[in-house]
């Protein structure tokens, strides 16, 4: 049972009880009454041997009022009312506390209307007022159900001393009404209480009244009305205008599920120029909402918009609002009076506006609805002819805060501007800043740094804003003028508390240091576009002094780089980054980032290939990349590199616009690869440093160690054939930027054309298109790639050594050795001059192998050799070219028989195509037809000539299979 217990005394139509209780152990704690209700049953009196004698005790009572006395079974919507008198003895009695409980752990009842009224012998404070107590489900619902209320008399003074004088009594009338019978037994028990607690707790008195709850539905005698009121029939817009309709019901119901409607209903159901901006309950008779002292109904929760921000700015086709379901009519089954009332009303508002891009002439139809307990009740509708514009524009005005007219450069200086917006629909409009120099002489040296919006009022549904700066004056890098374009939209107030049309933006103006200085003055020229408004131009800044910095700062310094190594090769480019997180709402003035450090040439390993300010947050207003790219300071190399980059951030204010760390910081990406002119022998560690100057007294420095790979050497001359790399080290594609550089002497590097391709074979090896020959080789960036960002990956370069597979007759230096590859590289245009007479050795007599050098592996194949001053002939004058074949199957011959090498048996190629041009550049084509496989294996070229100081060349050897 709820509230229940057994019973005390009797009566013919109700039961109720009453308990005393004399407290001196138990503090006093919150909800008292609510404890001692579920534990006493019997009025009795505890008394303490220890403690003595009580003081005087009240002589309270309640009793159901007349006009209830015949009530015994409440239905949901029964009230009931009663009244509580309380007798006080003569003199103080201190601590005095009255509350009315008409549910206690579970909402059946509510605390309808009470009056208090105190006899002329009482001195109690005429300001004491009850104090409402809503359930813990409905605090913040629409409907507040008051479970509890509570009077807190503190102390009361009886001047009589006559106990039997009807002005010593205080006397509450009060009500209660059924809210809720869900969970309740039909025919169970409920106490409706009241209690008082006085002399600081140490007396509690209870008295309570039960019921027999009915949870059927009741017999209801009266029934509803409804009624459109306003406009009562068809009716004319004008186009962008807005019209309010009224439309109400009296509902005498007691807890109605209700919900109301309003639509268009015009015939294509994609015409939207007709529209609901929004529907609420506007007004409800206090059958619903209670007392004015402590109303129940908050209307502005039940409200229902249109206007949805992300897809209809000017409201929808269909707006339905639903009422609480636990609303109650208190007064719905009273039989006096015998129909409904005003105080039954519920008032509905409706506001419906014309686009537009309506149709002048047409007629569109609007409807509106009612719902109870989910079923269509009522329905009314009428016509809305769709007028010209009315033409008019409503006028916006401004109202600027309080400007400080002094400024100092590098300072911020900020104040506001309310805008009044005009209630008129959608509304577009732009707020403009612009300062300009007070004589028009020079360019501005103030930025509009930052404008926001702070406030919006209530009627202004949905905003939309766009901020921009610019330069309107000579310093293009000085955004002197600063624009927030609005969208908006205002139909006004829609709640009886009354609503607010105005907008409130921060404007924020930095005078800019080697811009601005002392003595200058500079206009502030503020106005809107778009309303009639006027441009204010009232505002003076008075440049009078520089800015003294925040000092010091907490700035979080953070140097990284987002590769899984950190290492260069010759020509690859490393990439940086440096994250300033700086420190909210401070101005440490001028910020400098310094790379490389140490900046002296002749000390630093690196280069700055590239640098870039990548981020700079929200919250740092008073910095842009054109006020940083015209500050900052570089020492730029002949090959277009930086070997010094001063960063500098001529005022870093953060202005604290986000709560987001992301928003305090400034990243600086720079890009980092080896100076061209430094010698990699070896492999080693170089250090790369940069550092930071800030608030005129701060420094930090920081720096990383980069290993340094050497190219790859070979103390004999190497084919190279591709690349291995370990797919678990490779951070993104391959090659990317990535290519291959050569040297024959590792001092002079060229970059070799190749084309990557993954092996089939192999899913870690990259071929290359054309293999060739060197001494040195290094990956490294492409040459149109010199600057781009590549992570350095772990890799092996494939090759094959040639130590054996190429030998040049009597090169006992080896210098003819280490010039053949220049005519195995696949380029014609790299040559090398032929030995002549009186050279050592006089001629050019080789062995190759022609699978490793060469590239080929059969029987037959086509030689091409190319030069300048070559004869194709084997003896043409003085010149001599042979090509041919060993007789012998030898693989590979002994070093020691010298004999083997060069003076076995041969068989001549034979001459297929000769482009011999004397003296000029000449191709010949030989054809090498040999027994088997193994007879091809090697090819021997032998050059030779009489002249002395004949001038000729050996530029391309090159073979294919036939």
């Amino acid at each position: 049972m709820y509230n229940s217990s057994p019973e005390f005394t009797f009566s013919r139509r109700h039961r109720s009880k009453q308990t005393t209780r004399r407290q001196s152990e138990v503090s006093p704690t919150p909800n008292m009454f609510l404890r001692y209700i579920v534990v006493f049953s019997v009025a009795f009196v505890f008394i303490q041997p220890s403690h003595a004698a009580a003081p005087a005790a009240l002589t309270p009572g309640v009793a159901v009022k007349a006009e209830y006395s015949a009530v015994t079974d409440l239905f949901l919507g029964s009230k009931v009312a009663f009244t509580l008198t309380v007798g006080f003895p003569a003199g103080v009695t201190s601590g005095v506390i009255v509350e009315i409980l008409p549910s206690t752990n579970v909402t059946i009842m509510a605390v309808g209307s009470v009056n208090m009224t105190r006899g002329a012998n009482l001195d109690i404070d005429p300001n004491t007022k009850l104090v409402y107590h809503p359930s813990e489900e409905s605090k913040d619902a629409a409907f507040k159900i008051y479970t509890r209320g509570v009077y807190n008399f503190s102390d009361v003074n009886n001047a009589n001393t006559n106990p039997a004088d009807a002005e010593n009594n205080l006397v509450i009338e009060y009500e209660a009404f059924v809210v809720s019978v869900d969970g309740l037994t039909d025919g169970a028990t409920h106490w409706v209480s009241a209690g008082i607690e006085y002399n600081n707790s140490y007396n509690v008195w209870i008295g309570q009244v039960s019921y027999t709850m009915k949870t059927a539905a009741p017999t209801l005698t009266k029934t509803p009305t409804y009624n459109l009121t306003s406009p009562a029939s068809a009716t004319s817009m004008a186009k962008g205008d807005k019209l309010t309709v009224l439309f109400e019901t009296w509902m005498p119901y007691p807890s109605p599920d209700m919900a109301a409607e309003a639509f268009s209903l015009h015939s294509d159901p994609n015409n939207n120029h007709l529209q609901v901006v929004s529907l609420r309950v506007k007004a409800i008779g206090q059958n619903f909402d209670g007392t004015t002292v402590a109303p129940q109904v908050d209307l502005s929760k039940i409200t229902s918009t249109g206007v949805l921000c992300n897809t209809s700015w000017s409201g929808s086709r269909r707006v339905r609002v639903a009422l609480p379901t636990t609303l109650t009519n208190k007064e719905s089954l009273s039989t006096s009076p015998s129909t409904s009332t005003a105080d039954d009303r519920i008032e509905f508002e409706a506001i419906i506006t014309m686009t537009s891009d309506a149709v002048e002439g047409e007629i569109y139809p609007v409807g509106f609805g009612i719902e109870v307990d989910a079923a269509e009740v009522w329905v009314s509708y009428f016509n809305i002819t769709a007028n010209a514009p009315s033409g008019s524009v409503s006028a916006m005005s401004l109202n600027i805060g309080d400007v400080n007219t002094t400024a100092c450069v590098g300072a911020m200086n900020e104040f506001t501007v309310n805008i009044s917006t005009a209630e008129t629909g959608l509304t577009a409009f732009s707020f403009n800043v612009e300062v300009v120099d007070s004589n028009n002489i020079k360019p501005s040296g103030v930025m509009v740094a930052h404008m926001e919006v702070l406030e919006t009022g209530s009627n202004v549904l949905c905003s939309e804003v766009n901020f921009t700066t610019t330069s309107t004056s000579g310093n293009t890098a000085v955004d002197n003028s600063g624009s927030m374009e609005f969208n908006i939209t205002n139909f006004g107030t829609m709640t009886d508390l009354g609503g607010n049309s105005t907008i409130t933006v921060k404007v924020v103006l930095v005078p800019l240091p080697g811009y601005a200085i002392t003595g200058d003055a500079y206009k502030v020229k503020i106005g809107l576009t778009g309303h009639t408004t006027t441009m204010d131009e009232t505002t003076v800044l008075d440049i009078s002094c520089e800015n003294q910095p925040d000092a010091p700062v907490n700035y979080v310094f953070d140097f990284y780089h987002n590769c899984t190594g950190n290492c260069l090769t010759r020509g690859s480019v490393f990439e940086f980054f440096l994250d300033i997180t700086t420190e909210r709402n401070k101005n440490p003035g001028r910020v400098n980032v310094e790379l490389a450090v140490p900046t002296n040439e002749s000390e630093s390993f690196f280069v700055i290939c590239g640098y870039e300010v990548v981020k700079i947050g929200s919250n740092l207003k008073c910095i842009s990349n054109k006020t940083i790219t015209e500050a900052t300071n570089v020492t730029t190399l002949s090959d277009g590199t930086y070997s010094r980059v001063d960063v500098v951030f001529p005022v870093m204010c953060n202005l604290g616009v986000v709560n987001d760390t992301e928003e305090d910081k400034v990243r600086v990406r720079m890009t980092v690869r080896i100076r061209n002119d430094t010698n990699v022998n070896s492999t080693t560690e170089e250090w790369f440093g940069l550092g930071s100057r800030y608030s005129t007294t701060q420094v930090w420095v920081g720096q990383y160690k980069i290993c340094i790979r050497a190219p790859d050497h070979y103390s004999e001359l190497a084919r190279v054939l591709g690349v291995a790399i370990n797919p678990a080290d490779l951070v993104g594609d391959f090659p990317g930027v990535r290519g291959i550089e050569y040297s024959f002497d590792g001092i002079e590097f060229k970059d070799k054309p190749v084309v990557f391709t993954p092996d089939v074979g192999n899913s870690s090896v990259y071929n290359i298109d054309k293999p060739f020959i060197t001494k040195y080789v290094s990956m490294t960036n492409l040459p149109n790639q010199t600057c781009q960002a590549s992570c350095y990956v772990n890799h092996e370069m494939v090759v094959t050594k040639l130590d054996g597979y190429l030998e040049i007759f009597n090169d006992n230096t080896g210098a003819l050795k280490s010039q053949t590859p220049i005519a195995l590289d696949g380029d014609n245009d790299t040559c090398f001059a032929l030995p002549v007479q009186g050279d050592t050795p006089p001629l050019f007599w080789t062995r190759m192998n022609t699978s490793v050098v060469l590239g080929i592996n059969a029987s037959q194949f086509d030689i091409v050799i190319t030069g300048e001053g070559i004869s194709c002939a084997k003896h043409s004058n003085n010149r001599v070219l042979q090509v041919t074949t060993p007789a012998s199957l030898q693989v590979s011959y002994p070093e020691s028989s010298s004999v083997g090498k060069f003076h076995g048996n041969i068989q001549f190629c034979t001459l297929t195509d000769d482009n011999a041009v004397a003296n000029s550049f000449s191709s010949c084509q030989f054809r090498c037809e040999c027994p088997s496989p193994a007879n091809c294996e090697e090819v021997i070229i032998f050059l030779a000539n009489e002249e002395n100081g004949s001038n000729w060349k050996l530029c391309e050897i090159s073979a294919t299979n036939f």
